[in-house]
């Protein structure tokens, strides 16, 4: 008896079908078929790399004081960096 499988095929229950997917989020985490982190990383500190650059006209204003720039790096930016260090560092 010979047994088909593919890993390319969708998956029917009832009258449902569940399409196939390569790399998804789930409750805020990348999650992909081969289990690698890095696809987790590389999406943190693309993240991180959008808070930064959408708070660069407020940090490079002079109308904005130095305590309120550093107070949005710290509340703003600083927190998601850290989290996909910390996820690096647990892969």
């Amino acid at each position: 008896m010979e047994r088909i499988t593919t890993l390319h095929q969708d998956l029917a229950i009832g009258s449902y079908v569940f399409k196939r997917a390569d790399n998804f989020k789930y409750l805020g985490t990348m999650v992909n078929k081969m289990n690698k982190r890095s696809v987790e990383l590389k999406d943190r500190l693309i993240m991180a790399n959008r808070a930064y650059h959408g708070l660069q006209n407020h940090m490079i204003s002079r109308n904005i004081s130095r305590n309120i720039k550093i107070f949005l790096y710290k509340t703003l930016i600083r927190p998601v960096l850290t989290y996909g260090a910390e996820t690096w560092v647990l892969s």
